[in-house]
């Protein structure tokens, strides 16, 4: 493993495919040491990468992000390891039998963040308890859900200590609802706050967006916070012809 990546704490995998039949014909990659955070867009990157996942002993968030989401707890790193935090982004579907895998998945999550389509699906299956709870309102998926009617029921249940909606600042569906909402989401937690993000309306001064009008960009903000040592790192891992070589220093 390259001395540099022994520092990685954010592991951005936007893009990657990886052949699981292939990857069992190899070598187990050394562990990360320092890895917290991995970002998937599709599945197969997550079945592929398992039993390496399981060995990264400080590992502790997953970030969905257009997933064909599947049985989650088939994968060994949720009962292996703490997974304590977990984001599905723009997720394209949600599995029909959640209730099989929900109990495993969400045993240890204490932070959770999901588009509001994700929530209106699947909020019968969400934890309980959670420290944090962030929602992304975008204005493509409030079209046909009942949100006011899924939130008041999922907070009417369960114990949120602190609540964020990320709204684009020009959201029709939440300018016509923000009162009702927000009058909701204060009654029922302690903490609450509303992000509101540039989006790439007319409206908008900025005419193209911003770099948090997209929930894959934030996944990569994110990461910069973490350490902007780590920046160099990850740009190398992004620009290889083969990313996954490098695992395998």
């Amino acid at each position: 493993m390259a001395p540099n990546f022994q520092q990685l704490r954010f592991l951005n995998l936007e893009g990657l495919r990886l052949d699981g039949r292939v990857l069992s014909t190899l070598p187990l990659p050394p562990p990360l040491p320092h890895l917290r955070v991995v970002a998937f867009t599709y599945w197969n990157v997550a079945q592929a990468l398992d039993s390496w996942l399981v060995t990264c002993p400080n590992l502790m968030e997953f970030r969905f992000f257009k997933l064909i989401l599947n049985n989650l707890s088939t994968l060994s790193v949720f009962s292996e390891r703490k997974i304590t935090r977990l984001a599905f982004l723009s997720c394209l579907y949600w599995p029909k039998h959640t209730g099989e895998w929900s109990t495993v998945v969400f045993t240890n999550v204490c932070h959770l963040e999901c588009s509001i389509r994700i929530f209106c699906v699947a909020w019968t299956y969400l934890p309980l308890v959670l420290d944090q709870l962030t929602l992304e309102l975008s204005r493509r998926h409030v079209v046909g859900l009942d949100v006011l009617g899924s939130i008041e029921s999922y907070l009417n249940i369960a114990t949120i200590n602190s609540l964020a909606l990320l709204v684009e600042e020009h959201n029709p569906w939440f300018l016509m609802n923000q009162r009702d909402l927000l009058q909701l989401c204060k009654g029922k937690t302690s903490k609450f706050k509303v992000v509101y993000l540039l989006c790439q309306c007319s409206a908008s001064q900025t005419g193209t967006g911003s770099f948090l009008t997209a929930p894959w960009k934030r996944t990569v903000n994110k990461f910069k916070e973490l350490t902007s040592k780590d920046a160099s790192e990850v740009m190398l891992w992004e620009s290889a012809s083969n990313p996954f070589d490098y695992l395998m220093c």
